[in-house]
């Protein structure tokens, strides 16, 4: 019997390496793509626009690759020491460290791109980049310019137009908070803008204004680290501890996380990670206040984006699944969870139209209409699902692949208790709203609060079912942080 196992488990090494080695080739070959952009459509069909191609550019900025080098290597340090976090109960002391990290990885990618750190701001007060920010320099009443905000939507800059007027707000709460703080302009004298066109623009800015695009260059990172909390407590509840710990490291090393900053998309997922939390809790513990607070703060995230719209399918599906399994099809008692979960959805769009006149549906579909894509519906069905995968990782990518094979092997074999909940919603979820049609853009953004469900569901399977080695796992930490920085030296995802 012993010898057995130990074949086995000699089987599984053996098939293991395999894998690890097969990622590793195709991953190598596909950064040597990117660096010598041998294959255009490797980063979209066609320039814009009207098509989306990620722009080639190469700016030799190796003699500052040491910072990101020196996080990284930090955290991978870091992943060698969970053994003792686990044996003190320190998880918490833990994912602080390493939220810390990933807020310094963020800036250090930056300090390495073509533009230094300063784009931060640039980015941030450029209407051209951004536009939240100019727009709520334009707020003089918040009541008025809720309630007129579907007339002025389409008028508004870059990608504010294309949003709810939560990340307008963000800002606008920014520089009212800055404006009440004491003078800064010997941070003015730190940070002082090099470029032209960002010097005319900063200098357009009142003193406090000036102060709150710093203070959002900073917090915008800092949110999108703090989502670490939230995830690691969904991976934990779905996967148990272990599985939670590797996904918040495997969080770290996304691309499509670490190249978007200052946009507002980065941190979107702290909404989805948070509501999908207490989804969980309060279904498995039929807490109606919990699953009202999960509908609460989904509702809030849409207020930011309309991307986070199809998580709704996710949670039914979700709901769905639960009320299968629990054999609850006629319990009252669940049926009012899912009541509950709707109620604090729609608890604030509620509460916007009664004391605002702010209609969210009629936003919406102002929003919608506005954004309406000409580009062609079969090249798209696979340009969204490819940018959203390569954006996450290769090794990620391979993995999801090998995922979606076993699930496809258990559905055809009927082996239903082996296929995993949160991988069929999440997967309905994304092939539904790709096949729709419906988004036909640059979705490694777009697509941003989706990333922690496939981390989530990624890392919960290395753990439980590959049972892979602490060093195979650094490994796969590796080539996604090779992938960062070679995105990062020849590809251009901001300007």
């Amino acid at each position: 019997m012993e010898s057995l196992a130990k074949k086995i488990k000699l089987f599984q090494r053996y098939k293991n390496t395999r894998l690890f080695l097969v990622i590793s080739i195709i991953s190598f070959l596909y950064f040597l793509a990117i660096g010598t952009d041998i294959i255009p459509y490797i980063r979209g069909p066609a320039p814009y626009p009207p098509d989306w191609r990620w722009e080639y550019y190469f700016v030799n900025t190796l003699s500052r690759i040491w910072f990101p080098l020196l996080v990284m290597g930090s955290i991978f340090f870091l992943f060698t020491k969970i053994t003792n976090f686990n044996k003190n109960n320190n998880e918490n002391t833990l994912i602080y460290i390493l939220i810390l990290l990933n807020f310094l990885l963020q800036i250090a990618l930056l300090y390495y791109s073509r533009s230094g750190m300063l784009v931060l701001f640039h980015r941030i007060i450029n209407p051209d980049l951004n536009g939240y920010f100019t727009a709520a320099l334009s707020i003089d009443s918040l009541s008025g310019f809720l309630q007129n905000f579907n007339k002025n939507v389409l008028s508004l800059s870059m990608h504010a137009q294309g949003h709810p007027p939560g990340a307008i707000l963000f800002f606008w709460s920014i520089n009212k908070i800055a404006y009440f703080l004491p003078s800064a302009d010997f941070i003015f004298k730190i940070f002082p803008p090099h470029h032209p066109d960002v010097r005319s623009l900063w200098n357009m800015l009142l003193s406090y204004q000036k102060l709150g695009a710093i203070i959002a260059g900073f917090l915008i990172p800092f949110l999108s680290s703090i989502t670490l909390i939230p995830l690691y407590y969904v991976s934990k509840y779905i996967y148990g501890k272990e599985a939670g710990i590797n996904s918040i490291f495997l969080y770290s090393f996304i691309p499509s996380i670490l190249l978007f900053i200052p946009i507002n998309d980065v941190f979107l997922p702290l909404f989805s990670t948070i509501s999908l939390v207490l989804f969980l809790k309060g279904i498995n513990e039929n807490n109606g206040i919990l699953i009202f607070l999960g509908g609460l703060i989904l509702s809030f995230g849409i207020f930011f984006s309309l991307s986070l719209l199809p998580l709704i399918f996710m949670f039914f599906i979700l709901f769905i699944l639960f009320f299968y399994q629990k054999k609850s099809l006629f319990n009252f008692i669940f049926i009012s969870l899912g009541v509950k979960f709707l109620v604090g959805f729609l608890a604030l769009p509620l509460l916007l139209f009664v004391f605002f006149k702010f209609n969210f549906i009629e936003v919406g579909i102002t929003i919608i209409s506005g954004q309406a894509s000409s580009r062609a519906y079969s090249t798209w069905i696979f340009y969204n699902l490819y940018d959203f995968f390569i954006f996450s990782g290769i090794p990620v990518l391979i993995i999801f692949l090998i995922i979606t094979k076993n699930v496809l092997i258990n559905v055809i074999n009927k082996r239903w208790r082996k296929i995993d909940n949160l991988f069929l919603a999440f997967t309905f979820m994304l092939f539904l709203l790709n096949f729709s049609g419906f988004i036909r853009a640059e979705t490694a953004r777009i697509w941003i609060p989706f990333v922690p469900f496939l981390v989530v569901i990624v890392a919960g399977y290395m753990t439980k079912s590959l049972y892979i080695p602490k060093y195979y796992f650094i490994f796969i930490l590796f080539l996604q942080a090779m992938q960062i920085l070679v995105m990062q030296e020849f590809w251009v995802t901001l300007w």
